[in-house]
């Protein structure tokens, strides 16, 4: 997800395409942080 942000940051894309990255790597970030509440969740139940 690092190496994600990196090549966002250090390159230049149209406008559009730059929604759609700026748009994914917020899923991206979304779906590691439910990962991580269920990793939690499970290690408490155990």
């Amino acid at each position: 997800m690092e190496e994600y942000e990196e090549t966002l940051n250090e390159n230049r894309f149209p406008p559009k395409l730059q929604t759609i990255l700026d748009s994914q790597l917020s899923e991206i970030k979304g779906t590691v942080a439910k990962v991580k509440k269920l990793e939690d969740l499970a290690e408490h139940r155990s």
